[in-house]
């Protein structure tokens, strides 16, 4: 008897289709796997090619650079720092003999001296493509950082991670400043509070031996301040020199550098003294207590502080191992402070230097820097002479002059807001409404402030900016699309800030100057913000009422936001650790393929065998 014919379909055959689907969705996912692995095993150019750079006798590398971008092109950028000459930069070509940028190809020890700086040309190598760009800075040193273990990621885990490094130093023409003597004897790790969580993170730096730097005096101790904040770039720098001509308060020296660390370039930083008693920074006795004056408490865990009877945190500086002795002592002597500068005493004078008070509000009066009385307010008591308490260094001004670009700097964004009508300042307040101080205030603005406002506008701010043009269009990029960055224009935001300090200036003119009585100032400021207040509120009302019309145009924008990010997200994982792991996922799908193929022709078979 003839047997029955299988009631299984599949295409021309007779087998039915679902009974395939299991191998069929296998065999789809190895084909899968094999995509991801093949896009993998596309080289990595970031990690392949790199550059070296020799002069003065030292070579230097400098590894390529992605720019993350939503384009399926990707852009690869070498920065280079302002010695550096073409011809004396040679390309490192990895595991491949060559790579073809233009119409060249080069091979490793070759040397791009037939390329163009600003230019974009094709990159290839093997089948990896994209764009290339080679930056350069101008009238900026370069700092060169080499962590013992490449350990930079571990340093940006925690701020507490050191790294042990070699540094070399040069100037912007190229000569060489410093070369560390001693095998990984540097150590390097973070810093900052609030500045701290931005991705470009400030950093401090301590030397082997103990080196001048650009004339800025002998020390193991330099800070890297980011200026993530900033998107000039120039704020820190503009007051610190600003208030260095002023005289009376410690200013920290500082220059532009061009940071690599581990051949990856890091950005434009400012190389800048740390507030630090010794003879070539804060040159105060050893009897002296320096001390920090916060709004909270940012004692660290080895840190002696307190709060003084007005609420003021107070933290000692470790200069000199201070002791809960003169902590007990300095609370004593603040509490005092506190209580003469409510009643406005006439002991005040006797207390405090009033020209250095006054030059540290001013500074923050005038630039509207909510750091008075906040963070980074250094002082000093003058135990060993004139027993006074002085106003001690100058520190933290990224938030200045009209930086909106942070949650905390929005109510500092108004030219015509005064300091000391805000509640949280407690010292100040009290010491411009006694006579004296107030009038000292208003003299040195006239006779010593106004005029080197006038020169900040006219030459110093477009001299710093003409200066480091070419290194903070580098920075742009490489942190471009950061949290920290609003945008890549930073020739915009400069003009924000002169146009931020020109109107600060008429308003400080008509505050002090034309005979405005105080009060009638205040309230009128007062007005303002109220009247702010209120417009803000009915903006919000005005969202509010829109927000059910918009919600549908919303969620589907989002929904694009979304999966484009998405998409980008694969992208990026993919160029990070396709590297990695290609090799592996590739193998799996071509294992998992050949096992499918296996199994059809097997089940093939068998029917032939039934028939």
């Amino acid at each position: 008897m003839r047997p029955k014919r299988s009631a299984y379909k599949f295409a021309a055959g007779r087998y039915r289709l679902w009974n395939y689907l299991p191998i069929l969705l296998l065999a789809a996912g190895m084909l899968f796997f094999c995509a991801i692995g093949l896009h993998a095993l596309q080289a990595d150019l970031t990690e392949q090619i790199s550059f070296c750079i020799t002069h003065d006798g030292k070579t230097d590398t400098i590894s390529l650079w992605e720019a993350e971008s939503d384009n399926e092109e990707s852009s690869y950028y070498l920065f280079l720092p302002s010695y550096a000459a073409l011809s004396d930069v040679t390309i490192e070509t990895g595991s491949r003999k060559s790579v073809s940028i233009g119409e060249q190809t080069y091979r490793s020890g070759q040397s791009l001296s037939g390329l163009t700086v600003q230019q974009s040309y094709s990159i290839r190598y093997g089948t990896t493509t994209g764009s290339f760009s080679i930056l350069q800075s101008a009238d900026t040193a370069a700092l060169f950082i080499d962590t013992e273990s490449d350990s930079l990621e571990a340093v940006n885990a925690d701020k507490t991670n050191t790294a042990k490094v070699n540094v070399d130093v040069y100037s912007a023409e190229g000569t060489a400043i410093y070369h560390s003597d001693k095998e990984y004897h540097g150590e390097f790790h973070g810093r900052g509070n609030s500045t701290w969580i931005c991705e470009k993170k400030p950093y401090r730096l301590n030397l082997a031996d103990s080196i001048d730097l650009f004339g800025m005096g002998a020390s193991q101790k330099w800070v890297l301040l980011a200026n993530a904040y900033d998107e000039t770039q120039m704020r820190n720098k503009l007051v610190y020199d600003f208030a260095d001509q002023l005289g009376t308060l410690w200013t920290p020296a500082s220059v532009y550098v061009d940071l690599y660390v581990d051949g990856q370039y890091q950005g434009l930083y400012q190389l800048t003294e740390p507030v630090e008693v010794s003879e070539s920074r804060l040159n105060i006795s050893e009897d002296d207590i320096l001390f920090l004056a916060n709004y909270e408490n940012h004692w660290g865990s080895d840190s002696i502080g307190f709060y003084t009877e007005g609420g003021k945190s107070i933290q000692l500086e470790d200069s000199f191992a201070p002791t809960e002795e003169k902590a007990a002592l300095l609370k004593e002597k603040l509490n005092a402070l506190e209580q003469a500068v409510a009643a406005k005493g006439s002991s005040l004078e006797e207390m405090i230097d009033f020209d250095s008070w006054a030059d540290l509000y001013l500074l923050h009066e005038v630039f509207l820097n909510g750091e008075l009385e906040l963070n980074s307010s250094y002082f000093y008591w003058d135990i060993a002479g004139d027993g006074r308490i002085y106003a001690a260094a100058v520190w933290d001004f990224d938030l200045s002059l009209g930086n909106d670009n942070t949650i905390w700097t929005t109510a500092y964004s108004d030219p015509t807001k005064l300091l000391d009508s805000d509640e949280f300042y407690s010292w100040f307040p009290g010491l411009l409404a006694y006579d004296s101080f107030r009038e000292k205030v208003i003299a040195r603005y006239e006779d010593t402030v106004r005029p080197l406002l006038s020169q900040f506008i006219e030459t110093d701010l477009p001299q710093l900016e003409d200066m480091i043009r070419s290194a903070r269009a580098m920075d742009d990029i490489r942190w471009q699309g950061k949290l920290d960055k609003t945008s890549a224009d930073s020739a915009a935001a400069t003009e924000r800030m002169r146009e931020f300090i020109e109107q600060r200036i008429r308003f400080l003119d008509d505050y002090w100057l034309s005979g405005s009585a105080s009060e009638s100032a205040r309230m009128e400021n007062a007005t303002m913000e109220e009247a702010a207040a209120e417009s803000a509120a009915s903006e919000a009302e005005s969202l509010d009422s829109d927000q059910g019309t918009e919600s549908a145009y919303t969620q589907q924008d989002t929904q694009g936001a979304t999966g484009n990010r998405y998409l980008q997200l694969v992208r990026i994982a993919l160029r990070k650790y396709g590297r990695k792991y290609g090799i592996i996922l590739g193998g799996l799908g071509l294992f998992g393929l050949t096992g499918t193929l296996l199994v059809l022709i097997d089940l093939r078979r068998g029917r032939k065998s039934r028939r």
